[in-house]
């Protein structure tokens, strides 16, 4: 499993920094190393918050990780709160050498720094930010960097030139979020050494969304370490974050399989309890402590619930539709002959998840 080193501010309510990362990078098949900048008892967004700066813990917690001689295939940094803060990150980019650093410029947005930032911060995170090989700012950040003038509307020849003035900071790749283009869209703008201007836009909701920009850089350094390009990466991020408006789209239902579930489908997928019961106890501590058995539990052989599944599922099924399930690679032949028992399936077929293990299979009803 890839690792990835989250290095930004921890808040105990409200999601974003590291509540956001964690998540994320995990449901992705990434391994997340946190180191925490900071521990705010409450997002800033909510009254009177408590923060701790954990700046001297830095050290200590980086030695470890030394003596544990641990690798990184990325190391992302968010919201870091003082300029010593800075120093220790370039310090762990030398002792943790990694094929990727990742740097969000975390100090304002709506054209001004954050609280507790002052107007020196701007030109002392620049040295971070020339050991990027991708730099995600948002426009506000972007602007305090390169020493621009901040505007709320963007043409192309304004991102262009601010994206070139952030690879001129030393950065390999420049990415620009929030970007407005016009009063309908929002979006991102990037650009390689090639200097050619990438663009993705999406409708403009006219709110406030606390740790978008957590998501967006989250979902952006998981998509990249997993192998994907950089405009790939950016362009999941950036519909990830993008509102589906799903309400008239997604239904709800409490069932035991297909008991409570009317109706026909053309595709069923199903992640479903599939680890045999003796192996649950040898289990990482961060799944068996923490996931509820009945979400594990497969029974003797692990595939029991399939044996249940796969019989309904044909019945709710339209002809041509198909059906995909979770499970270890040691499953595949008793569930492929659980398919064919019931006579209604073909083109039984495998998938590997994005760490190369066969983790998915499917069947096409007849």
């Amino acid at each position: 499993m890839k690792r990835i080193a989250s290095i930004q501010d921890f808040s105990c309510l409200g999601k974003c920094s590291q509540t956001v990362a964690l998540p994320v990078l995990s449901a992705m098949g990434l391994e997340c190393a946190a180191l925490p900048t900071a521990l705010l008892s409450a997002h800033t967004a909510f009254d009177g918050f408590v923060s701790y700066d954990l700046t001297p813990q830095l050290s200590q917690l980086t030695a470890h990780w030394r003596q544990l001689e641990l690798q990184f295939d990325a190391i992302y940094t968010g919201y870091l709160g003082a300029a010593e803060q800075i120093e220790a990150m370039l310090r762990f980019f030398d002792v943790f050498p990694a094929p990727l650093h990742f740097v969000d410029p975390v100090m304002g947005d709506h054209g001004r720094l954050y609280a507790g930032f002052d107007d020196g911060f701007p030109k002392q995170l620049r040295r971070l930010c020339s050991r990027a090989d991708v730099l995600t700012p948002n426009v506000t950040e972007a602007c305090l960097l390169t020493e621009t003038e901040y505007r709320t509307l963007h043409s192309q020849d304004y991102l262009r030139t601010l994206l070139k003035e952030l690879l001129a900071l030393g950065a390999k790749n420049a990415v620009v979020t929030g970007i407005r283009l016009d009063e309908r869209t929002t979006g991102v703008a990037a650009m390689q050494q090639d200097g050619a201007l990438w663009l993705h836009t999406t409708e403009y909701l006219p709110s406030v969304f606390h740790g978008a920009g957590d998501l967006f850089a989250a979902v952006a350094v998981g998509a990249l370490t997993l192998g994907q390009s950089l405009t790939e990466a950016l362009t999941l991020a950036a519909e990830n974050c993008a509102l589906c408006g799903l309400e008239d789209r997604v239904s709800f239902v409490r069932s035991d399989l297909f008991s409570s579930v009317e109706g026909q489908y053309d595709a069923i997928v199903s992640n479903p309890p599939y680890i045999p019961s003796k192996v649950i106890l040898s289990l990482e501590p961060e799944v068996r402590s923490y996931e509820p058995k009945l979400a594990l539990d497969g029974g003797e052989t692990g595939t029991e619930i399939y044996a249940r599944l796969i019989p309904q599922a044909a019945q709710r099924l339209k002809e041509g539709g198909f059906l995909a399930l979770e499970a270890e690679e040691f499953e595949f032949d008793a569930i492929e002959r659980m398919f064919d028992d019931t006579g209604c399936f073909e083109n039984f077929r495998t998938f590997c998840d994005y760490s190369g293990q066969k983790r998915f299979c499917s069947a096409k009803r007849k």
